[in-house]
């Protein structure tokens, strides 16, 4: 545990021991960086050099392969001169042009070898060999100027020039090119065994470097990595107590890094936690004790409320009943009011029908009357169609009688008469029949004109009984709807009080289900607070502690 005034290491501390582990790795990197740096650029600058003294003597041995192909083309000269080629040597003929790309070549070559993997003496001898070639090619020249013209002289000169200066000429070339070639090619296998030696010294260190690397990292993590794991085992076992509810294990917090913090908080966290669980023991006891005597008070004040209620729908129920039985009295008044009304419109409409009726009566027997006038009128007219019909057949019997005298012509004549003959016969029969009709209807509206009249006084005297009645319904209708408004009245009062019993009842009903439903939330806390207070009796909590 970290003491106040305690001045405390950056090494000391976990990041202090990872960030010591990172700066030697950072170093130990840098150190083989730096090795391999110098080893790239000692390697880099060998190989350079390398390959200068491979392109040094390859372009010495194309200088001297480049001699040897000259030689073949002047031997190609001369043996075209001798077999009579006139223009062998002409500019711009196969040889000429070949000797040309030879001398181009050997320029190219010689360029290629590098003053800088030579020595004094090879630089000298390149300059000899330079200076040969350029003999050589002088004799060469003129030996193609000698043989631009193709005779015995030429040829005898050509020849002179081959054997002798010629061949000085190449044969200087070719000993100053070997020597320089075998001296360059000793300088080349002995800086590539040079260079291989180099890298094998080279090698084992880098490699030895790269290993004591590895080891110091996997030292510092291997030491860093016991002392965490170390503390983190210390932090999980006080973890598992903590599980367990086992309080009493004091946690030590003697590091100084931040595991030891982590540990000291945990220590402080378990102190903290020792003394609240231990007030909320002696709480949750109080809190027990009062929620169940709260309990039972509510469940007694659920019970007054529900018979309080119980009786309040019992006197809302007599309420309604009286409310209901002033009100089926109202209805029947009101019923009876009704049908007297009705009475009294039905007196007063059968009166107005009885004096309707005496009218109509009198307008009947006056249409009656002048139905007999009228049927006497009918009469005299039908008497006097009988006495056209008669008329009508005997002139049809006179016809008929002529039209037998007339013979032959008179048949279509006679038909005629005949059928006029036959309908005043139908004439006459209907007209007899309609006399005895009128005659009957005659007596018939006499009969009915008595009736009517006799109809007529019992309608004026059914009119004197109704109005009668109806004087006395309207007296009537006048004490039942005083008699309706007093019963509607009491009725409104009846239904008012059944509606307040109704809403007290309604009202202590809902009292009643919240008192309960309190009552049982005030179970339920006092179940919970008995839990809470047996799961902290689970934790085992030193004296120090609380």
């Amino acid at each position: 545990m970290e003491k106040p005034g305690k001045t405390v290491s950056k090494v000391s501390t976990i990041r202090g021991k990872l960030l010591l582990q990172g700066v030697i790795g950072v170093i130990l990197a840098v150190i083989i960086g730096i090795l391999c740096f110098s080893f790239g650029r000692a390697y880099d600058s060998g190989v350079a050099r390398q390959n200068q003294y491979n392109s040094s003597k390859l372009g010495i041995s194309n200088v001297r392969y480049d001699i040897m192909d000259v030689d073949g083309w002047v031997e190609g000269l001369m043996r075209r001169v001798k077999d009579g080629v006139t223009d062998a040597a002409a500019p711009g003929n196969e040889v000429a042009t070949g000797t040309q790309g030879v001398k181009d070549n050997v320029a190219a070559h010689i360029k290629q070898i590098d003053d800088a993997v030579l020595t004094a003496a090879q630089k000298a001898d390149k300059e000899t060999l330079k200076a040969a070639w350029n003999e050589y090619w002088q004799v060469n020249a003129n030996l193609f100027t000698t043989l631009q013209t193709v005779n015995p002289q030429s040829i005898a000169a050509a020849n002179e020039l081959v054997r002798g200066p010629l061949a000085d000429a190449y044969g200087k070339v070719n000993d100053t090119a070997s020597k320089l070639d075998k001296s360059i090619t000793k300088d080349t296998d002995e800086y590539a065994v040079y260079l291989q030696g180099t890298l094998l010294r080279w090698m084992p260190a880098f490699i030895v470097a790269l290993v004591v690397m590895i080891v110091c990292i996997l030292v510092i993590s291997q030491v860093v990595s016991r002392q965490v794991l170390a503390a983190i085992a210390q932090l999980q076992q006080a973890t598992e107590h903590f599980e367990r509810g086992d309080l009493s294990v004091p946690i030590e917090a003697k590091r100084l890094d931040e595991l030891g913090k982590v540990s000291l908080s945990l220590e402080n966290a378990r102190n903290s936690l020792g003394r609240a669980i231990s007030v909320a023991c002696s709480t949750s006891g109080v809190v027990a004790q009062s929620t169940s005597s709260l309990a039972e008070k509510l469940s007694q004040t659920a019970v007054t409320s529900s018979q309080a209620s119980t009786e309040a729908d019992t006197g809302a129920q007599a309420a309604g009943a009286v409310s209901a039985a002033i009100e089926t009295t109202a209805a029947g008044i009101e019923e009876m009011s009704a049908s007297i009304r009705e009475i009294s419109s039905n007196a007063n409409h059968a009166a107005d029908i009885a004096g309707q009726a005496a009218e109509a009566a009198r307008e009947a027997n006056n249409t009656i009357s002048k139905l007999g006038e009228s049927s006497q009128q009918i009469g005299e007219v039908i008497s006097t169609i009988q006495a056209i019909a008669e008329q009508t057949n005997l002139l049809a019997l006179n016809a008929t009688i002529e039209a037998a005298r007339a013979g032959e012509a008179g048949k279509g004549f006679a038909v005629v008469a005949e059928e006029v003959k036959d309908l005043a016969g139908e004439t006459g029969t209907a007209t007899e029949n309609i006399s005895h009709q009128i005659e009957k209807i005659q007596q018939d509206s006499t009969a009915a004109i008595d009736a009517i009249t006799r109809i007529t006084k019992i309608i004026e005297d059914v009119n004197n009984v109704s109005m009668t009645i109806a004087s006395a319904v309207e007296q009537q209708t006048a004490t039942t709807a005083e008699m309706g408004r007093s019963v509607t009245e009491a009725s409104s009062g009846a239904s008012s009080l059944s509606q307040q019993v109704a809403s007290f009842a309604s009202m202590a009903a809902g009292a009643s289900t919240e008192l309960r439903k309190l009552s049982e939330d005030v179970k339920d806390l006092d179940t919970q607070v008995n839990e809470l207070n047996t799961e902290m009796h689970k934790f085992t909590i030193e004296d120090a502690v609380i």
